[in-house]
């Protein structure tokens, strides 16, 4: 009986280690897939950031490129913009609009708070600055402008807000065209200059004697 016991326990002992060896395995199983599941989806991470840089990379030259094109098109077509800025007693940016439609020019334009942006071919847009700057030759200035409207790189959507490049600029000038205004009116008109009497220069000893009364006043 005792040999029989013997022998049912080592049966059980034996099939108690196969199952601990089988366990073993199967854990060293799945740490394996663990890690290879690991380093697959860090694979894929890296693969998915690397793809986004490529992309990004992709967008930024395609962007690059097409600024290029729009660029060299540009010069192609002989395209130029200027703007348009009212210093009018008798005109509004919207009754400008309204005129420039009026001429039915080839040409792109947008309303802006000092006035208009108008952007073609070299002629067409001179054409209708000519016809333009006759309505109020004294209230209607034109400033050259380096970059077409809707440009992204003067776009303010696209940087973020806030005031497009050189608009400061712009309302510091327009402050000082009301007198340029009055400037280049009476000029044509034939008014005079007024002239203003310049003051003696100071006397050397006279100036001795002030900085000798004002030390002895210290």
């Amino acid at each position: 009986m005792k040999d029989t016991n013997d022998v049912s326990k080592q049966n059980l002992y034996a099939s108690h280690t196969e199952n601990r060896q089988v366990l073993t395995m199967n854990d060293a199983n799945d740490v394996s897939k663990q890690n290879l599941y690991a380093s697959h989806t860090e694979n894929r991470q890296v693969l998915t950031m690397n793809d986004a840089n490529d992309v990004s990379k992709q967008n930024l030259y395609a962007s690059h490129t097409e600024n290029r094109q729009v660029l060299t098109m540009n010069d192609a077509n002989d395209v130029i913009t200027k703007l348009i800025v009212l210093s009018s007693r008798h005109m509004m940016p919207g009754d400008l609009l309204y005129k420039i439609y009026a001429l039915r020019k080839d040409v792109i334009v947008k309303e802006t708070c000092f006035g208009a942006e108008v952007s073609g071919k070299k002629e067409d847009v001179n054409s209708l600055i000519r016809d333009i700057r006759i309505l109020d030759p004294y209230g209607i200035f034109i400033k050259e402008r380096g970059f077409p409207i809707g440009d992204l790189r003067r776009c303010r959507a696209a940087s973020g807000g806030g005031a497009r490049p050189g608009f400061h600029q712009i309302e510091v000038e327009a402050a000082a065209l009301p007198l340029m205004s009055r400037a280049l009116l009476e000029y044509d008109i034939g008014v005079k200059p007024t002239t203003h009497e310049k003051p003696a220069k100071l006397d050397v000893d006279v100036f001795k004697k002030i900085i000798a009364d004002c030390l002895h006043s210290l």
